[in-house]
Order: structure tokens, then C-alpha cells, then sequence
């Protein structure tokens, strides 16, 4: 379905002359992104970090890494914890896997 609406629009693109952007490479990834979510979830992603003893930031990270692989188990993402776990990982709750 998306490709017949990314065909459909290419063609009307075209018949119309309208300029067709060339597709942006994966480079162009800079690795940040902004994100809007409910105030209540915003303090429970802090106070869970702080619970865990990890910055925000690597607390995210951690979670959506899982999440991608918990969606798409072929793709694994080797994710760089800065500081030690080691509360974490007696909990066995908030662990970096390696693969």
C-alpha cells in the first residue's frame, strides 16, 4: 500500500514538473531527535533512571535499543553504557546486553 501511494505521487510529481528530492543516506543521521511525550511519562523515565542510577539519555537509549530488537530480532544495536551498572545488574533489571 505504501508503494503504490510512493508510485502514485512520484507519477503525478512528474506529470505536474514538480521537483522530485533525491533520497536522503543514511549519513545524514545526526544521532539526535526531539521527541514530545506526556509530562507524566517524561517524570517516570527520570525517575526510573534515577532509581536505576543512569543519566536519562542512557536510560532511553538502553530502551529503545530493546525495543527495536524486541521488534526486528535481526537487528541488534551494541548500545555504550558510560557509567557503571552494577546496582543494576545485581537487579538484574537495566542491562546493556553485548552481542
Amino acid at each position: 500500500m505504501i508503494k503504490d501511494a510512493m508510485a502514485g505521487w512520484l507519477e503525478i510529481s512528474l506529470e505536474d514538473g514538480n521537483p522530485i528530492p533525491e533520497p536522503a543516506p543514511d549519513e545524514d543521521y545526526s544521532g539526535k531527535f526531539v521527541v514530545r511525550l506526556p509530562r507524566s511519562l517524561h517524570r517516570q523515565l527520570v525517575e526510573t533512571a534515577e532509581r536505576e542510577g543512569v543519566s536519562l539519555n542512557q536510560f532511553v537509549n538502553v530502551a529503545l535499543a530493546r525495543a527495536v530488537e524486541r521488534t526486528n530480532p535481526s537487528v541488534s544495536y551494541p548500545v555504550k553504557i558510560e557509567q557503571p551498572l552494577a546496582v543494576a545488574e545485581k537487579k538484574g533489571k537495566f542491562v546493556a546486553r553485548k552481542k
